[in-house]
């Protein structure tokens, strides 16, 4: 596993164990609405944190 997906992971499993707990209290119990918000949130989360990450290693790249 490169250290980009080992990164990767890390945050998504992260984010989406703590995003469900706030879904999953909002909507008064574990809920496929909770589950599935939790999961399009993270996906999303995860899609910006790549592309921040790719930005950042571009910016190191010596020209």
């Amino acid at each position: 596993m490169t250290p980009l997906m080992r990164a990767l992971a890390l945050f998504a499993g992260i984010f989406f164990v703590v995003n469900l707990g706030f879904d999953a209290y909002r909507a008064g119990g574990l809920t496929a609405a909770a589950f599935a918000s939790a999961f399009v949130t993270t996906a999303i989360a995860t899609l910006l944190y790549w592309l921040f990450l790719r930005w950042q290693a571009s910016r190191k790249d010596p020209d």
